[in-house]
């Protein structure tokens, strides 16, 4: 898979200079996504994620990164909501303007039914890095749960305005109508 690729990668770009920060950063998001997100719901791929993250914090415990790492790390591996919530306390205070905040933040609301607060979330996140063709997916995701078609067609053209030829966002435009 893609993610595969991607934690492969940074592996190398690792094995030439193990303080690269940033790789080892994506290094956890790549390993979560495998774990938590696709069909790699293995204890050896949660340890391959637990053993980037120790390497974040220990280049730079204290960075807003390390904390944003932690917080999507928390979400996906655990579903620990709270302990994800309170890592993103901390990145507030340090990088205040990072779309992820307000993304991962919306994305709990929703797993816990605040669908409104999801929505106000993900439209910052999305104000703040309006090309983010994942997080328009996630907000058209909300206004379905909230059956506000009209915006959730506005939100997946405007994904398909990045991404036109995506085939599950122009499948996922069809099936509004069908809810609708």
């Amino acid at each position: 898979s893609q993610d595969d690729v991607r934690a492969s990668e940074f592996t190398q770009a690792l094995a030439r200079d193990p303080s690269f920060f940033a790789a080892h950063v994506q290094l956890v998001k790549a390993h979560d996504t495998l774990y938590g997100i696709t069909t790699d719901h293995t204890p050896e791929r949660l340890a391959q994620a637990e053993q980037a993250l120790q390497a974040v914090a220990q280049l730079k415990p204290d960075a807003g990164e390390t904390h944003l790492v932690r917080a999507g790390h928390l979400y996906i591996a655990y579903r620990d909501y709270d302990g994800a919530l309170a890592e993103l306390e901390v990145v507030r205070s340090k990088l205040p303007n990072a779309p992820e905040i307000f993304a991962l933040t919306a994305a709990i609301a929703r797993r816990r039914g605040a669908y409104e607060e999801g929505v106000r979330n993900y439209r910052r996140a999305i104000e703040l890095d309006p090309r983010n063709f994942f997080t328009l997916q996630q907000l058209a995701i909300s206004y379905n749960l909230l059956r506000r078609y009209s915006e959730q067609i506005a939100t997946i053209d405007r994904a398909l305005s990045i991404r036109p030829d995506d085939p599950e966002t122009k499948a996922a435009r069809g099936l509004v109508y069908q809810d609708w």
